[in-house]
């Protein structure tokens, strides 16, 4: 049996252990446990996060290299196809360019422009121009003009003829316009023909005829018949139906 004295030794130890765990002491260990557990969580996290954004950059890198070297790859494809082309032309003795544009003056001293998105020029028939998309004004000799489209075209520059093929269009400056299928211009006397089918209209009228002849140095229009022609009031009315047979 214990006495008294053993019964308040363990007492005092049991009492001295309770204030040992409310201490300042062994709280300021406790946060000090939690703030190093919480370090360690976050440092985990953060080479966590360092790893992944190293992984990433190497695999973006790969594909950076990757997607250049696909682009290299397509321009050097490129580039072989256009040599392999520009051998073929000069294989046939054809010199070409794009965006062409020839200039001139006619026998009166009026000038003249014709610009192609492409020309082309063989070897065999040096004075002959192949045009895609040609396009031609020409200042007549009362100052007005005329244009003239067409989807190709032939040009002889010594000649100076140029011949329009394809859906071919005539515009003068006094608001007439003309269609057909071919035409002839003769830039060194300022003429135009066709013996092609025309539709024509215009601000006094239209007209659908067999094709025309027109010369700048009488200023005058002739159409190939048979031939109709319309002419309008200024109510735009039509005053006249004449139908013309040869």
């Amino acid at each position: 049996m214990l006495d008294n004295n053993s019964k308040n030794t363990e007492h005092d130890w049991l009492a001295n252990t309770q204030n040992t765990t409310d201490a300042p002491q062994y709280q300021y260990n406790t946060k000090r446990r939690g703030i190093i557990r919480t370090m360690r969580i976050a440092l985990l996290i953060l080479v966590i996060i360092i790893c992944g954004f190293v992984f990433y950059s190497l695999t973006n890198t790969n594909n950076t290299g990757t997607i250049e070297l696909d682009a290299q790859n397509r321009l050097q494809e490129q580039k072989t196809i256009t040599n392999e082309a520009t051998e073929n032309n000069m294989a046939k003795g054809e010199i070409a360019m794009t965006k062409a544009k020839y200039s001139g003056l006619d026998e009166k001293q009026q000038p003249f422009n014709i610009t192609a998105d492409k020309a082309s020029r063989s070897s065999n028939t040096p004075d002959m121009i192949n045009l895609t998309n040609p396009m031609a004004d020409v200042l007549l000799q009362d100052n007005s003009w005329v244009a003239v489209y067409g989807e190709n075209g032939n040009y002889m520059q010594e000649h100076m003829q140029l011949f329009l093929n394809g859906r071919v269009k005539l515009f003068h400056d006094a608001g007439y316009e003309i269609l057909t299928d071919s035409l002839h211009i003769d830039l060194k006397k300022s003429a135009i023909n066709s013996e092609s089918d025309i539709i024509g209209h215009g601000p006094k009228g239209k007209i659908q005829a067999k094709g025309l002849e027109f010369s700048s140095s009488d200023n005058k229009i002739i159409f190939y018949g048979p031939a109709k022609l319309t002419l309008f009031l200024n109510t735009n009315e039509t005053l006249i139906k004449q139908e013309q047979t040869p």
